[in-house]
């Protein structure tokens, strides 16, 4: 079992249920990326998308754990028009070249998360050792175990 740090960013709480159940199979530490200013609403939404097209930092709040210290980070958010979320690029930026080894998960609503795992890779400056798409649908469904645990297989956890 390696030292595993998990670093969610989760606008409305879909992704934090995926770090939750990741943390729980993994035993890994937990970081969530937190903002002091609210994204809820319409016109949040919208800023939120707008900031993620365009590759906009968002000011967050400190973090409490060094992944650097860690063997593993796993990066988890939600795909934001096809692109990073503005405070995971945050999150990303302020720790580049402090990451050992990366995997990636995202939650979407339909939209491939593909494109924004390209975005990450070459971000953080490494491939990931594995990557978990999911479904908003799903993950509400509480439909998720089977991929997540896969998922966990793939980073060696058993």
């Amino acid at each position: 079992m390696t030292n595993t740090l998990v670093v969610c960013y989760s606008r409305t709480g879909v992704t934090r249920r995926v770090a939750d159940a990741v943390v729980q199979a993994t035993g890994a530490a937990l970081e969530i990326i937190t903002e002091a200013r609210s994204r809820s609403g319409f016109l949040n939404y919208m800023r939120s998308g707008k900031e993620a097209l365009f590759k906009r930092a968002a000011p967050i709040e400190p973090t409490r754990h060094d992944p650097a210290d860690f063997d593993l980070v796993l990066l988890g958010c939600p795909v934001w028009a096809g692109h990073i979320p503005s405070p995971m690029l945050t999150y990303i930026d302020a720790n580049k070249g402090h990451m050992h080894r990366v995997a990636f998960f995202a939650t979407q609503m339909s939209s491939s998360a593909d494109k924004m795992f390209r975005q990450m890779a070459a971000q953080t400056g490494r491939d990931p050792i594995a990557t978990l798409v999911l479904l908003q649908r799903d993950v509400e469904a509480d439909a998720c175990g089977d991929a997540i645990t896969q998922f966990v297989a793939e980073l060696g956890f058993t």
